[in-house]
């Protein structure tokens, strides 16, 4: 059985930074593929558990994880579009 392992969105971002400004980009953009892959799947379970659940409260909660994820999911892909400065 596997249990799934709460990441905080802060640190998922901050990874994800310096894994962006590492020498080999390549690789670096795999990984934050990767990463935005694994957060998109959390996303959704969360969505399928508040589906599924009959408390109110946990469904709201849950609502509430997908959408932080959403949200940080957007700034991910919002700071690709902006221009590297050097």
């Amino acid at each position: 059985m596997r249990f799934a392992v709460a990441v905080d969105p802060a640190e998922q971002q901050a990874h994800c930074r310096r894994a962006l400004h590492t020498k080999n980009r390549r690789h670096d953009c795999v990984k934050r593929d990767e990463l935005i892959g694994k957060m998109r799947s959390r996303v959704e379970r969360c969505r399928r558990l508040a589906r599924s659940t009959t408390d109110q409260q946990t469904a709201t909660v849950l609502n509430q994880m997908a959408d932080e994820g959403d949200a940080d999911i957007a700034r991910l892909l919002a700071e690709d579009d902006q221009p590297e400065s050097r």
